[in-house]
């Protein structure tokens, strides 16, 4: 039975690779899981079965001469001359799978707090892999640690650690994360709705039905064209989830509309509903 970690590392190697992918992903193998103390030869430690046998097959496939160490079975030797570790990848996305298909581990799928590491033999390697980090930008940031004369690369943010997948070619695996984050996020969300006490529960209730009511006019009398495309966003998810606080609906905001205000804004933004209204009834009278 695989892992969640070594679930990623077959889905990796069972996509589609161009020779210059492979060779990148190659190289990303090489600094995650190798000691330079062989002059002639790359010894890469592979722990397990699947893997060891798939990337064999790509090795085969690529022409990519190698054989196996005497110390492990799983163990696989190229020759140092094949590989130019040196040149900077020409593919990172792939350098990056290589190195998590060599030393990388995620935590199992049913973990209560997620871990993404990225473990490394050489500490020269490691090194060399934060400054690719650093000069490339990429859209996570790992943390660095020495542990168990180890040297390791970490994400702990669930978001990070699915657009890490996403970017290393673990799409299948990807999803399952983000299917269970979204399920997680609803459980917390519905327990956090039944937990409010009954005299919050009755001031979410009556304040949103009273913007259902004015909103509701707002739309009646065409007047929507006076708010912008952020307080329209927010209306629509108000009316859409009445049971929810400012709070709550605030955070919501920022995480999948990347809008980005507070509590207190959004009641400026519910104000302003009221403003309007009122200058229509006055113009009405």
């Amino acid at each position: 039975m695989l892992t969640y970690s070594q679930k990623v590392k077959v889905e990796i190697l069972s996509n589609r690779l161009s020779r210059q992918k492979f060779l990148s992903l190659l190289k990303g193998l090489i600094f995650s899981a190798t000691k330079s103390d062989d002059s002639d030869y790359f010894i890469i430690r592979i722990n397990k079965k699947d893997i060891k046998n798939k990337l064999c097959e790509i090795l085969i496939f690529f022409k990519i001469e190698f054989f196996h160490t005497k110390t492990n079975k799983n163990w696989i030797c190229i020759e140092k001359k094949q590989i130019k570790i040196e040149k900077t990848p020409q593919n990172i996305q792939y350098f990056f799978a290589g190195l998590f298909i060599g030393g990388g581990s995620i935590s199992p799928l049913e973990s209560k707090s997620y871990h993404l590491e990225i473990s490394f033999l050489d500490k020269e390697k490691c090194k060399k892999v934060v400054s690719i980090l650093e000069k490339n930008k990429l859209e996570f940031t790992f943390r660095q640690i020495f542990y168990q004369n180890h040297f390791k690369l970490y994400l702990k943010k669930v978001n990070e650690i699915i657009y890490f997948l996403m970017a290393i070619g673990a799409l299948e695996q990807a999803s399952k994360l983000e299917i269970l984050r979204i399920r997680r996020d609803h459980y917390l969300n519905a327990n956090r709705i039944t937990n409010f006490d009954i005299k919050n529960a009755k001031k979410i209730s009556d304040s949103s039905a009273n913007f259902t009511k004015k909103w509701n006019l707002i739309q009646k009398n065409k007047l929507i064209k006076l708010f912008n495309k952020k307080q329209i966003t927010f209306f629509y998810l108000k009316e859409k989830n009445p049971e929810l606080s400012l709070q709550e609906i605030s955070e919501i905001l920022k995480k999948e509309y990347n809008i980005d205000i507070t509590k207190s804004g959004l009641n400026y933004w519910l104000s302003k509903i009221n403003k309007i209204l009122k200058k229509k009834g006055e113009k009405n009278e």
